[in-house]
């Protein structure tokens, strides 16, 4: 299904996050594609993007199926079109790491960009705290970046550890 142009920037938003976070430390297409939770996670860090997308264009929600388009389009272009039926495969086989994933991709998309979804987690609230405690700049991208640090990165470097990660 083709995308409208109203949406061509939300696509392509997606895209470059799903690019940083694979580029980030070396983690191959391949890999990624294969495996559910790393799926997951970009899934719902798209997820998050979508929605700060309809918060800052005071639409109340972008339709279900436009979403999961732009979802897969944006996964198919960053890693390639075999992502496609492993997701699907990992949403019937795998659904528990999928939704792992999945669950700490959101958050620590909706974290990084602002979104109130979490405000009142504990764990957020802790990271916070040592934040503040630390004299470090407290704001929502250093606070996100600790959950894309822990849940992305951390899975990837213990998952393909042999991967140059430092």
């Amino acid at each position: 299904m083709p995308i409208s142009d109203d949406f061509k920037e939300l696509k392509d938003a997606i895209y470059r996050q799903v690019t940083l976070l694979i580029q980030g430390y070396g983690a191959t297409t391949n890999q990624c594609s294969n495996d559910p939770y790393i799926i997951g996670f970009l899934v719902g860090m798209s997820v998050a993007i979508i929605i700060k997308y309809a918060d800052e264009r005071c639409q109340s929600r972008i339709e279900s199926a436009t979403a999961h388009n732009l979802i897969l389009q944006a996964l198919e272009e960053a890693l390639g079109s075999r992502s496609i039926p492993a997701m699907q495969t990992f949403l019937q086989e795998q659904a528990l790491q999928y939704q792992i994933g999945r669950e700490r991709g959101l958050k620590a998309g909706s974290v990084m960009l602002g979104l109130s979804h979490y405000d009142d987690d504990s764990e957020v609230k802790r990271i916070k705290e040592f934040i503040t405690n630390s004299n470090l700049c407290n704001d929502n991208t250093l606070v996100g970046g600790v959950f894309i640090a822990d849940y992305f990165y951390g899975y990837v470097r213990d998952k393909y550890s042999s991967l140059n990660l430092d």
